[in-house]
């Protein structure tokens, strides 16, 4: 019978063990086995060796069961989530847990050695109302979520408290932007007792040593990953993380506060502001760069070019700025993205200088093709010069307008038709004439009809006196010019000459000696103020061509040729016979400075000017970003290297 209650109740053991495979069997214990026998406990443990219930408002005892000294409280962040970061207004906001441990001797009960239940008690939820509770705040906190977050106390067989709080903290924080988007920041959460000064409770990072500024463990990371951020105290392949907390004392108040500073560092990824604005302020610089390769003329596709990009870096400096302080802070990304915008704006500057020096080689060029327009009054002058044997611009001088003083007939005669045209031009109505002054108009009408002539309209008969008629002309001068005879003679108008005139006196400008002879280089110098633009060697060849043609010989050294007036505006009628653009290879540009001038020279100054640009816009961009990027180490940075203050 014995045996057979024996195998039953081995059976039921064994079958209770397979469903609870981690079940052990209960042995006797002593002292509490809940948590509400752990709070009698506590009560009557207290009434025992005080005579009261246990006071939460009394905080524990230091290490020699004292009250002198303060309260040990450790501190640590499990940090599980950084949820946002927001540099424009100064905040992180991150989700983990806060954890604290101090010891009071008062809640110490028999451990499971000792013949106890159990070695700690876990309790949920808060314990203010049942026991002493360091009143820890964060010093630098905004905003904090209170509902819905989970808590726990765990109070060992020694008196030693353990406190976890599920936290989701906003708390202010000191960026440094210096170096965005390749910035790193430090987070920080200080935190310190509200109530208790440093002799009554010392705050110190998890293990840490009281007095030692860096110790213990003040923060813990597990599993991080962001894709805006990454942590500089990862290592590869990790994603785990721990850092030490810094003590230190607010004594603006004596004797002074203790706080810890629970902190992590952080670095941007730098892709976005890459991809959305690095990016987009190169390639605009490049748009820019493309209108020195479009043609001066096409001026409405140069502008659109030219000022596109200048709009596009004021909207990016827009966007920029939303997701940044407008911090008075010299940073990178700002300095980088002003910099591609000057560029543009050079380029748009560029622009203008071009279109300007486009009007005034359009002038120029104008003022040739009116010459040869001109080119039969010139051959006809050319003719006339030789028939008398004179120079050209000698006759040139004879066909230029006469002064002298009027005839006493002309002069009568200019007067009058005065007189006539004031009249046929100041037709006034009876009342506009009431209302107009006695002035000198009413005098000159009541002259006109008193001078009249009885014969006709047209004939004078009479006048007061000539010194009368010359002091009413006084203020127009008796001294007039006049066509000359020669011009009359040849049918030749100032118009006709209007041109060869400017020549002339371009010609005159060189020509200081006054020896009707202008070298290659004052040639060469004489022939932009016409449009045409050529190197010094292409000057002397085509000057000794054109002399030859004209059957005149050149000396052996054709740098010593020059040209008379006559065969110079002949010349700059005819010369585009006598051009030819000259190849300059890149190669030949890079081994002769002799052919970088004549390079240059064969152009006009608004081409000049765009190829300048075409070869300086590359090395200033490329300067650009090589300067910028290996200037990032150098730029200012708020927060030192270590620590946080």
């Amino acid at each position: 019978m014995l045996g057979a209650l024996l195998l039953l109740a081995s059976a039921w053991v064994t079958s209770a063990l397979e469903e609870c495979p981690a079940a052990v069997p209960m042995a006797a214990c002593t002292g509490p086995a809940s948590e509400k026998e752990y709070w009698d406990y506590l009560r009557a443990k207290s009434i025992a060796a005080t005579g009261e219930p246990y006071d939460r408002t009394m905080r524990p005892a230091c290490g020699n069961s004292t009250f002198a000294g303060p309260t040990v409280v450790e501190v640590q962040l499990r940090l599980t989530q950084l949820n946002s970061v927001d540099a424009k207004t100064g905040s992180v906001i991150i989700n983990g847990y806060f954890r604290t441990w101090w010891n009071d001797p008062r809640l110490a009960f028999k451990s499971k050695a000792e013949g106890g239940c159990f070695d700690s008690i876990n309790i949920e939820g808060t314990v203010e109302d049942q026991i002493w509770v360091p009143d820890m705040y964060f010093d630098n906190l905004i905003s904090q979520v209170l509902d819905g977050m989970a808590g726990l106390t765990q109070i060992s067989s020694n008196g030693n408290v353990w406190q976890s709080e599920q936290v989701l903290l906003t708390t202010k924080m000191e960026f440094d932007l210096g170096q965005l988007p390749y910035d790193h920041n430090r987070a920080v959460v200080t935190v310190g007792s509200y109530s208790m000064d440093v002799t009554q409770c010392r705050t110190v990072p998890r293990g840490g040593i009281i007095g030692e500024e860096m110790s213990g463990i003040g923060l813990k990371a597990y599993d991080m990953h962001s894709s805006v951020w990454s942590f500089t105290q990862l290592k590869d392949d990790e994603v785990d993380f721990v850092s030490n907390g810094r003590a230190w004392t607010e004594d603006s108040f004596a004797p002074g506060w203790a706080y810890v500073d629970l902190w992590f560092t952080f670095r941007r990824e730098p892709r976005f502001f890459a991809a959305q604005v690095i990016a987009p302020c190169l390639l605009f610089t490049l748009c820019s760069y493309i209108q020195f390769y479009v043609d001066a003329g096409a001026a409405p596709a140069r502008a659109f070019l030219a000022v596109t990009p200048v709009l596009i870096m004021r909207i990016l400096f827009g966007t920029l700025y939303k997701s940044i302080p407008e911090t008075s802070q010299r940073l990178w990304l700002d300095d980088f993205v002003t910099t591609s915008m000057f560029l543009c704006v050079a380029a748009a500057a560029h622009f203008g200088a071009v279109q300007y020096m486009r009007i005034l080689e359009s002038d120029r060029t104008n003022k040739r093709a009116g010459l040869v327009k001109a080119k039969p009054i010139a051959e006809k002058l050319l003719k006339h010069a030789h028939e008398e044997n004179i120079p050209l611009m000698q006759l040139l001088s004879k066909f230029a307008p006469l002064e002298r003083d009027l005839t006493d007939e002309e002069l009568a005669r200019e007067h009058h038709t005065d007189k006539a045209d004031k009249a046929a031009m100041a037709i006034l109505t009876e009342e506009e004439l009431a209302q107009a002054p006695k002035n000198g108009v009413e005098a000159e009408t009541a002259a006109s009809t008193e001078s009249k002539p009885p014969g006709g309209e047209g004939q004078i008969t009479s006048f007061a006196s000539v010194q009368s008629l010359e002091a009413k002309v006084t203020h127009h001068g008796r001294r007039k010019k006049f066509r000359s005879e020669e011009a009359a003679k040849e049918n030749v108008t100032e118009a006709d000459l209007l041109f060869i005139m400017y020549a002339r006196d371009i010609f005159k400008k060189f020509d200081r000696d006054e020896s009707n002879l202008c070298s290659a280089t004052e040639i060469l110098r004489m022939f932009t103020f016409f449009g045409i633009y050529m190197s010094y060697e292409s000057v002397v060849k085509v000057v000794c061509m054109f002399l030859r043609d004209k059957d005149h010989a050149t000396p052996m050294d054709e740098s010593m040729v020059e040209l008379n007036f006559s065969q110079l505006t002949f010349l700059l009628i005819s010369v585009e016979s006598y051009i030819l653009r000259t190849d300059y290879s890149i190669r030949r540009l890079l081994t002769s400075t002799k052919d970088i001038r004549g390079f240059f020279a064969s152009m006009p100054p608004s081409l000049c000017w765009d190829v300048v640009a075409r070869a300086l816009w590359p090395v200033l961009i490329t300067l650009q970003i090589v300067v910028y990027f290996l200037l990032i180490p150098y730029y200012s940075t708020n927060l030192p290297d270590g620590v946080p203050r």
